[in-house]
């Protein structure tokens, strides 16, 4: 049996952070190792910005940090709520917007990886969101961000596919970018997420728009905000003994930024 879903993937957490699980052991020992080696303060609490299902979020928790889980999706806060609670893990979801958000109380560093804060469409929201996180880390603290680079020879169409297996479930996904705003800064991509399984397949269609931006636009908006220092540039490979140069070779990149 065949079955076609036209939804948002963001609504099916258990089903796309399959593709990410491999990353989070990588993901986690860079996180402590900025937290030991680039922040001024000790970390203790972390705060992660589109947490999704908790993938990356309760296994710091489950490291001892204090954590808070921030998205604006009510299904995947849900997931990452009861997981947290089956645990006993000292988590707090906050369903809120990138850009207008507020916390209880400080913490010691910010996460926001995989082109999340692409999803900020707008210079103002982006900005806005820039300051709200400045006003959620103490100083000394630490941001890091994780994003896709225009690289100068970018073409209008491209297109990335994953597999992955869950259990008796395999999974595919084709990312696809179906067309572009260079003035708005604005790409559109259509995303085709197949699940089979011994009885049935199913395939979820949806169709989403990130903002881009080259390494100057980035550089541009981090120095507006006027509260953040870079520390460290690296990729996706997560790799702290080997840091990237600022230069237009810089497509998958993460920025370690440490609040004034």
């Amino acid at each position: 049996m065949s079955e076609i879903v036209y939804d948002n993937w963001y609504n099916y957490p258990q089903y796309y952070e399959c593709f990410f699980r491999k990353e989070t052991a990588r993901e986690v020992r860079f996180i402590e190792w900025a937290a030991r080696h680039l922040a001024n303060v000790k970390v203790r609490r972390v705060l992660e910005l589109g947490c999704g299902g908790g993938r990356l979020i309760l296994r710091l928790a489950r490291r001892g940090y204090r954590c808070y889980a921030l998205d604006n999706n009510q299904q995947a806060l849900e997931l990452c709520r009861r997981r947290a609670q089956r645990k006993h893990l000292p988590v707090t979801t906050l369903e809120s917007d990138l850009a207008d958000f507020a916390l209880p109380e400080k913490v010691e560093l910010a996460i926001c990886t995989w082109n999340t804060i692409r999803h900020l469409l707008s210079e103002q929201a982006a900005r806005r969101h820039l300051q709200r996180v400045a006003e959620a880390v103490c100083s000394g603290g630490l941001y890091i961000i994780g994003l896709h680079l225009l690289p100068l020879d970018v073409a209008e169409e491209a297109e990335e596919r994953w597999s992955a297996r869950w259990g008796h479930l395999k999974l595919h996904a084709r990312l696809r970018v179906e067309s572009t705003d260079r003035k708005r800064r604005l790409e559109w991509l259509g995303l085709r997420l197949t699940i089979r399984s011994p009885r049935r397949t199913r395939r979820f269609e949806c169709r989403f728009a990130l903002r881009m931006y080259t390494l100057q636009q980035f550089l541009s908006l981090i120095h507006y905000s006027g509260y953040w220092q870079i520390v460290g540039v690296y990729d996706f490979w997560y790799d702290w003994r080997r840091p990237r140069k600022l230069d237009n070779n810089l497509i998958d990149a993460v920025f370690v930024l440490r609040r004034d």
